[in-house]
């Protein structure tokens, strides 16, 4: 008898949480305004793919100072040629070819994407541009450095097939050699080659070739030239 009414307890009990937990669901669903958290999950997506990826815009800050570092610099051309240089990282992953990189760093991010995708067939489709900003100013005397970020969207699709719509941003850092006895660590990414035999193999430090022995001091390039480039 004791057992039997045990029993029944436990059972009123069960009953009155669950009728609790079912009346919780369905004013939660109320409050949030969908029939189901599918729906949410998927009105989470549509947003996700609506809405642009923000950036830090130091631009009021940055811009005057590199004004008066570079006063022949037209700063909206640099930032058209970042978004170029993005379409172009889009275009080397689809060709699945990253030869014609220059940067060290930008090729080794192709290949490694090429890489992830090497069974299929990428293709970035209606890529739209929202904005590209200044996000930091270096210049310790030898080299000057200006990060830039840039917000996009663009449809993606896998062999042919649309497979969803991203809200995209890059980091993009251009570098500009001001001082040439440190120009070493970035004879690659300038494209730096002996004008006598095409090697890329030069000691800065003795102006030399190290494979013809050719004197190549004044062969550096007076350029902003892109050093990296990065989604994040």
């Amino acid at each position: 008898m004791i057992f039997l009414i045990g029993l029944i307890i436990v059972l009123v009990l069960i009953l009155i949480i669950l009728v609790l937990g079912y009346v919780l669901f369905y004013k939660v669903k109320k409050f949030l305004g969908v029939s189901s958290f599918s729906n949410l999950v998927e009105q989470a997506k549509r947003e996700d793919e609506s809405i642009p990826k923000s950036l830090s815009s130091m631009d009021s800050l940055y811009l005057t100072r590199i004004k008066d570092d570079f006063p022949d610099l037209n700063i909206n051309e640099l930032k058209r040629e970042c978004e170029k240089n993005i379409l172009d990282y889009f275009h080397a992953i689809e060709n699945k070819n990253s030869f014609g990189i220059d940067s060290d760093k930008i090729k080794s991010s192709v290949d490694k994407k090429i890489q992830e995708f090497k069974d299929k067939k990428i293709s970035f489709k209606k890529i739209k541009f929202h904005k590209t900003v200044v996000s930091k100013y270096e210049s310790d005397g030898s080299v000057s450095t200006i990060t830039f970020g840039s917000s996009l969207e663009y449809y993606l699709y896998e062999n042919g097939k649309f497979m969803r719509k991203v809200q995209d941003r890059f980091r993009i850092q251009y570098i500009y050699i001001l001082d040439s006895s440190n120009i070493d660590k970035y004879s690659k990414v300038l494209g730096i080659q002996c004008p006598n035999c095409g090697s890329p193999r030069i000691d800065f430090k003795t102006h030399q070739c190290s494979y013809c022995g050719s004197y190549v001091k004044d062969i550096v390039k007076r350029v902003w030239v892109c050093n990296d480039l990065v989604s994040y």
